[in-house]
């Protein structure tokens, strides 16, 4: 006589959960060998009471039906046959702790896994294209390791990596100096100007609260192009940025093409340099006073 297939459901879901607890990323990672096996969509989520129910109805599919009693029997080889594996291609979880309670970090380090282009890339995992907060972010980050196809030493390099551009982007507010971290005009011309653009290739969506800035500048160290074409792509965007800055300033005044003598050019510099403002804001200043004065 079969068991109660709810009683059993809830067997399954506490034996997973006990996985979970000692690793999650073992779970994590049946779950991923079992839906690649059974050709199914990965089910990614940061909850693990979630994927503990949706994996044991899954569970519950693979035995069959009636439930048999030895389904404690069924669970085991349910374990081991898609648990195969993992110590081999697991990266040690402790080589990205440290990024569970740095959110900066983390979104670089996610940034990276979605710019990764060894073989299977970040959407191959069916992982969160637009992750709405840290834990999913943190978790993301694990999980894209724990599924790479790479050797341990290889998954230790990428690590390194992500370490090694965190590191460039502290020492880099010479090279952005003209980048404004939280100027929303800024923010929007730079989304539109590097739409299309080679260091953003796996990028094409993001996180719409995310640091655009921040991804602007890991995706530039992440960028796999020769020095020099970086260098002159960011004085190109450096000079664009630039020319719209003047475009918007100039967008009211009038162009005035005329010549003045040499003793009164040399007062105008004069008097601008002592009002620290250009030219130009002196012979506004000195025409629309001079307009006033007479007008009244």
């Amino acid at each position: 006589m079969g068991e109660n297939i709810e009683e059993v459901k809830c067997d399954v879901i506490q034996r997973f959960k006990g996985i979970a607890d000692e690793d999650e990323f073992k779970l994590r990672y049946m779950i991923g060998n079992y839906e690649r096996i059974e050709g199914l969509r990965h089910n990614f989520s940061y909850d693990v009471d979630g994927l503990c129910s949706y994996f044991a109805g899954e569970f519950l599919k693979w035995i069959g039906k009636p439930i048999s009693k030895r389904h404690g029997n069924s669970l085991d080889r349910f374990e081991k046959v898609f648990s195969h594996g993992f110590e081999e291609v697991r990266v040690n979880v402790g080589d990205v702790s440290w990024l569970e309670s740095r959110e900066d970090e983390c979104f670089v380090a996610w940034v990276a896994c979605r710019k990764y282009r060894g073989g299977k890339r970040y959407n191959d995992f069916g992982l969160p294209l637009r992750p709405a907060v840290h834990k999913e972010i943190y978790t993301a980050v694990k999980e894209f390791l724990v599924f790479l196809d790479i050797t341990s030493r290889g998954k230790e390099e990428f690590v390194d990596n992500i370490r090694d551009v965190l590191s460039r982007l502290d020492e880099s507010s010479k090279m952005f100096s003209w980048v404004k971290d939280n100027d929303d005009d800024f923010i929007s011309w730079l989304v539109e100007y590097l739409d299309g653009k080679d260091l953003m290739e796996g990028l094409s969506s993001l996180p719409v609260s995310c640091d655009r800035v921040k991804v602007f500048k890991t995706a530039f160290f992440l960028w796999e192009a020769h020095p020099d074409t970086k260098t002159i792509f960011l004085r190109s965007a450096r000079a664009a940025w630039s020319q719209r800055k003047f475009r918007e300033s100039n967008r009211d005044n009038g162009r005035l093409n005329t010549y003045i003598g040499k003793k009164a050019k040399q007062a105008l510099v004069n008097l601008a340099d002592d009002d620290g403002v250009k030219i130009k804001d002196v012979l506004n200043k000195l025409i629309m006073n001079e307009y006033d004065r007479r007008k009244k």
